[in-house]
């Protein structure tokens, strides 16, 4: 009986040790959960991150080899470097006398952009660089794959918009800066004043003011919404907020003309992080400093959600404010994402000064600002991977749900290296969702077979190009709103036959599906072409005549879907 008893008592613990709960290291990425890469001499440090199509993970930022350079790594989906990216899974970088890799993004066709700044000495500009899919310069865009964009001083933010336009975020001479770049890499001159946007701020007193762009995010409708933080002299630090129409000018129908600063009651608040909810909502992370500790500030992490309009969402939160204090001394934000149910991660860095402790960690609440006590330690979880000094910049969730976190942390020997960590989120939940098969694909028509799953109890479907949704976008506010209002609905498998389309050009199918307790999935596509005009067949036409005369005859020429033109 003892050793019977002993056994169970093995068999709970060895299922405790096991368990696989959210916010648990995930035992299937690096070494139980984390990695760590040890790329220059002493010092690299990750800024940015990106996950790829096919599920590789990047990390951007710079690393020292004497000076600082461009770096990037590419990881496989289990944590391993990409041997097929640059020199085993590592590139970099140099451009001028100093390099620092800030963002990070992958464009449709696996280009990869890394943006930040430069120093050549006397100056910083922003600067951006192209990379094709496995690692090497692009050298059809800008100048052997780089271009410094000299009327901004740094980029903190790349985003890559739908037509392959690349918009950055930043600050020039103190203040909000925007630029576009075409998908070449020259400046997109239709945009705001020669390709920039510059917005001088002002404080709550209407004075001038320095203004800092941390994060841009891209709303549904085009439109550029920018967060980032506010100082004078007068109100010190404020989070601040700005809206750009698609053409890269203030949008007047955002807050008072365009921007707004808030004083969170701190000493100084600072935004630090953006994300636009699938319904347009905004949410900024930052943090609030409450307190001075022997002149060492002492901040708490804070989320801001406002409605798409600039005014608070009283839904969130404290009238669209929620303050979060991690540890008792300082708790910064360094980036958010959204997951698919609407609960918010963020992440940073915990900081006890008093001890000289630098942790990471990861904290997620529900949708409605109130800590999600099913993650972690009642919400959170505090990252302490080698006992040293950690830093969070990034943290994105993967299509599975799990949760990643790119940052640095010094290692044992002391020296700097990018860190992944990869965090178990909640098991996948299957939504009502649509199959999209396509047969018969002509010039201008094709056929459709939509097959809805066990859990959708109708579905709206609409094939349109992306310019058609961006141009009726505006009228509807979201993309569901509008595949409703054209689609067609269905409650069951159907092959539809669609006609008139453009030959040679790229459709998608838009669905929207929902289930029988009426929750409504986020809207989903699939990408179709339809042939090009000639098509691969012969070309043959039927001529008709008619209505023959001594002088003249009527001739119908009706050509075949292989004839183009």
């Amino acid at each position: 009986m003892k050793h019977f008893y002993f056994l169970i008592i093995a068999s709970l613990i060895s299922l405790g040790l096991y368990a696989q709960n959210p916010g648990d290291y995930d035992p299937d990425f690096g070494t139980s959960g984390v990695v760590l890469t040890a790329i220059g001499t002493d010092f690299c440090m990750a800024n940015s991150m990106a996950i790829q199509r096919d599920g590789k993970i990047l990390l951007g930022g710079q690393a020292r080899f004497g000076t600082y350079k461009f770096t990037l790594a590419r990881y496989n989906t289990d944590g391993t470097l990409d041997a097929d990216f640059g020199y085993e899974g590592i590139v970099n970088t140099t451009i001028a006398n100093s390099d620092f890799g800030v963002s990070v993004a992958v464009q449709d066709d696996g280009s990869i952009i890394l943006a930040g700044r430069v120093f050549d000495g006397s100056d910083y500009y922003a600067t951006v660089v192209r990379y094709t899919s496995i690692g090497e310069l692009d050298p059809t865009f800008g100048v052997n794959g780089i271009i410094q964009l000299e009327n901004l001083s740094n980029i903190e933010q790349a985003v890559i918009l739908d037509d392959g336009k690349i918009v950055v975020g930043g600050y020039a001479s103190d203040n909000f800066a925007l630029a576009r770049l075409n998908s070449d890499g020259t400046i997109d001159i239709s945009f705001g004043d020669n390709g920039y946007t510059i917005t001088p701020l002002l404080d709550e007193s209407g004075l001038d003011a320095s203004s800092f762009i941390q994060d841009i995010d891209i709303q549904a409708d085009g439109k550029i919404v920018a967060a980032g933080f506010i100082y004078s002299s007068i109100t010190f630090y404020d989070m601040a907020i700005a809206r750009y129409t698609s053409d890269g000018q203030l949008d007047a129908g955002f807050a008072l003309n365009g921007y707004l600063t808030l004083d969170l009651g701190g000493l100084a608040d600072f935004g630090t992080a953006l994300n636009i909810q699938d319904d347009g909502k905004i949410v900024i992370g930052g943090h609030k400093e409450f307190a001075i500790l022997t002149g060492i500030p002492e901040y708490d992490a804070a989320i801001v959600r406002l409605d798409s309009d600039g005014n608070f969402d009283d839904t969130f939160g404290t009238e669209g404010i929620a303050f979060y204090r991690l540890t008792e001394q300082a708790t910064y934000i360094e980036d958010i994402d959204i997951q698919n149910d609407g609960k918010i991660i963020f992440t940073g860095q915990m900081v006890d000064y008093s001890n000289g402790i630098y942790d990471i960690y990861a904290c997620r609440i529900n949708s409605d600002g109130t800590s999600d006590v099913l993650f972690g330690n009642d919400g959170f979880v505090r990252m302490d991977p080698f006992n040293s000094d950690d830093n969070s910049s990034t943290i994105l969730v993967q299509e599975d749900g799990n949760i990643l976190i790119g940052g640095y942390s010094t290692s044992p020997a002391g020296v700097y290296n990018f860190l992944v960590i990869r965090l178990l989120g909640d098991a996948p939940v299957e939504l009502p969702a649509v199959d999209v098969t396509f047969d018969n694909i002509e010039t201008t028509s094709l056929d459709a077979t939509l097959a809805p799953n066990d859990l959708c109890d109708t579905f709206y479907f609409v094939i349109m190009t992306p310019a058609d949704m961006q141009q009726w976008l505006p009228m509807f506010g979201t993309e569901a709103a509008l595949i409703k209002a054209f689609g067609i609905q269905a409650d069951e498998t159907l092959t539809h036959h669609f006609t008139e389309l453009t030959p040679n050009t790229e459709y998608f199918v838009y669905t929207v599906s929902i289930g029988y307790d009426g929750f409504e999935a986020p809207y989903d596509s699939t990408f179709v072409q339809t042939l090009a005009g000639g098509g691969t067949g012969v070309a043959t036409a039927t001529i008709d005549l008619t209505e023959i005369t001594a002088t003249s005859v009527r001739m119908i020429v009706t050509p075949n879907s292989e004839t183009a033109a």
